[in-house]
């Protein structure tokens, strides 16, 4: 990997991570979001975190990233949809949480370094589940991230988010 293709992957510095991060920890406290298992997860080196989407992912997803710095010393990097980087404000506090746009060539140079990945295979559509959908995997055929971890010989620690299907529904 280039000197360059690691400092486009860089997390740059922001202050807004930060105040996401202190927001982070004080809706955590009122929460009291339920890991289970972290200690299965490694504190070093390249794996992919590879799960279910839940409902909106705004409030699972802040607190497994968080949560996983916390409880285990790791900045999960995430590959997040390229729409999501269209939006300046919301791109620039991706950036600044470690997340890239989702490529094979970004998520290939990420564990490469031996940063650790997390990957939603269901992407946008398991976002938005209907109500009968809930917790039902919505991955079709998409095993790119398997490729992917078998190519960079890292593991794949697969993991289950529960709760915010059970508070939204997609009207």
């Amino acid at each position: 990997m280039s000197a360059a293709a690691t400092t486009e992957l860089a997390i740059p510095s922001s202050r807004i991570a930060g105040v996401v991060d202190r927001a982070v920890d004080i809706a955590a406290k009122l929460t009291r979001p339920v890991f289970l298992d972290a200690e299965n997860v490694p504190s070093r080196g390249a794996f992919m975190l590879v799960g279910n989407h839940q409902l909106l992912g705004m409030q699972d997803l802040p607190y497994l990233v968080r949560g996983l710095e916390v409880l285990r010393g790791v900045r999960v990097r995430g590959l997040a949809d390229h729409f999501h980087f269209a939006v300046p404000l919301w791109r620039r506090w991706l950036a600044g949480s470690g997340a890239v746009p989702g490529t094979r060539q970004n998520c290939a140079a990420l564990l490469a370094a031996g940063e650790p990945v997390l990957v939603f295979p269901g992407g946008a559509r398991e976002v938005y589940k209907r109500r009968n959908q809930r917790y039902q995997l919505l991955w079709g055929n998409r095993v790119g991230f398997a490729r992917m971890a078998i190519a960079a010989r890292c593991p794949i620690i697969p993991f289950g988010a529960v709760g915010a299907e059970d508070r939204f529904h997609v009207l």
